[in-house]
């Protein structure tokens, strides 16, 4: 196939027009999500990704912002949590390169994202759960050092964001890390990152919001090289 080719379709892509055909050399998906979707819903497409190959193709792609490390590491955390786990690349990346003592865990609502964290995960202990984190998740207060999320506070809609305020806040003593979307005014449809699109997208001030619960916003900053997403580092205030 010519380059020009290549270029038609990788139109055909942004445009979302190639779904159940072949890009690059692999079936494409249409990773799109409707903005009006019911949380229901939304597990239902979120458990359809999980069964097809958007986790194989993505198994090489780097972990998430630094700060998240950063923060385990000078926490000296023994505990952690990650509300949204994926394939749990982000829990591989902490095993490999902070501790492999630190006791990990990782919550989803799709059961295939969490078929492929088991297998992506192998023999690294992990306690891997299905919750939604819009609901009170099955662990006890305060529980771990460290909670963070990666892309996940974006797709919580604004009836349920609050409770996912209190819950993330309820499960950790010490830090809240949360690197998410960051671009207010979300339209409908425009592309703004691979298999990401504005119509699916909730942007929230997660420094207010957590202050306002009586946290202290350490730091709130775009990660280097993202313009699309901020990082917010909340500790309890003690």
């Amino acid at each position: 196939m010519s380059a020009f080719d290549q270029a038609i379709r990788y139109v055909k892509y942004l445009t979302g027009s190639l779904s159940g055909q072949r890009l690059f050399g692999q079936e494409y998906i249409d990773y799109r999500i409707n903005h009006d979707l019911k949380r229901a819903d939304q597990q239902k497409v979120w458990e359809e990704w999980g069964k097809a190959n958007y986790y194989q193709q993505r198994a090489a792609d780097p972990p998430s912002d630094q700060t998240i490390f950063n923060v385990i590491k000078r926490a000296r955390a023994k505990r952690v949590l990650e509300a949204g786990v994926g394939y749990g690349r982000n829990l591989k990346h902490i095993h490999a390169t902070i501790s492999p003592d630190i006791q990990l865990a990782g919550v989803d609502f799709a059961e295939s994202m969490l078929k492929h964290a088991r297998q992506f995960l192998g023999d690294i202990p992990t306690e891997l759960v299905r919750g939604d984190i819009t609901d009170r998740l099955p662990f006890s207060d305060q529980v771990f050092d460290v909670v963070f999320t990666s892309g996940t506070l974006q797709h919580i809609g604004p009836d349920s964001i609050d409770q996912v305020y209190q819950e993330l806040c309820r499960l950790t003593k010490n830090y809240l890390v949360l690197v998410e979307a960051d671009q207010p005014g979300y339209g409908n449809g425009k592309l703004i990152a691979e298999h990401w699109f504005k119509d699916h997208i909730y942007s929230y001030h997660h420094d207010e919001n957590l202050r306002a619960l009586g946290w202290v916003i350490e730091s709130n900053a775009r990660p280097k090289g993202n313009p699309n997403a901020r990082v917010v580092v909340a500790k309890r205030f003690l």
